[in-house]
């Protein structure tokens, strides 16, 4: 019973973390497949940010990304990231590279600064640029904590900032 307590005392609510900027678009053309260079793929990334005035215990937490048709309709939610081991500090950024982890001092500086931590996807490109994209957080347990979206065709190498729940 208290380990269960324990457990329900740990779970992330709403507005615990936020996602906070994403970079949906690095600069360079974007190759498919096989052929896309990890340099390029580690340009792509979301920065989740600790709002809750407390340190968390990130295991479990999942990072989501909306997939869409040839006509941008929404094909529902994939899984792109889940944290291990992790406490994430009060007011920590954590920054979520697409493709395979590189030593943070080989990325460049506007893709190492402005985060605390840096994890990788291993995915190939995560972000739609097509379509615009929806970002979403849950907890172990599955629960939406937050989500922002950007419309289609953002600018290549701009960072977007969260307004609302937009990221423009």
């Amino acid at each position: 019973m208290l380990a269960q307590v324990f457990r329900l005392a740990n779970i992330i609510h709403m507005k615990d973390l936020t996602i906070f900027r994403v970079k949906p678009n690095p600069i360079g053309k974007d190759k498919l497949g096989n052929n896309a260079l990890n340099s390029q793929l580690v340009g792509e990334w979301v920065d989740i940010k600790n709002t809750s005035g407390k340190k968390l215990n990130m295991v479990g937490v999942e990072i989501y990304d909306h997939t869409f048709n040839n006509f941008c309709g929404d094909q529902g939610k994939r899984k792109v990231y889940t944290f291990g081991s992790y406490s994430m500090p009060i007011g920590a950024v954590v920054r979520i590279h697409s493709g395979n982890k590189v030593p943070i001092t080989s990325l460049n500086q506007i893709d190492r600064v402005g985060a605390n931590a840096h994890a990788f996807t291993g995915y190939y490109y995560v972000w739609n640029n097509g379509c615009g994209d929806i970002a979403e957080v849950r907890n172990s347990e599955g629960v939406l904590i937050d989500k922002a979206s950007y419309g289609a065709r953002p600018t290549e190498g701009k960072i977007l900032v969260r307004v609302a729940d937009m990221l423009i």
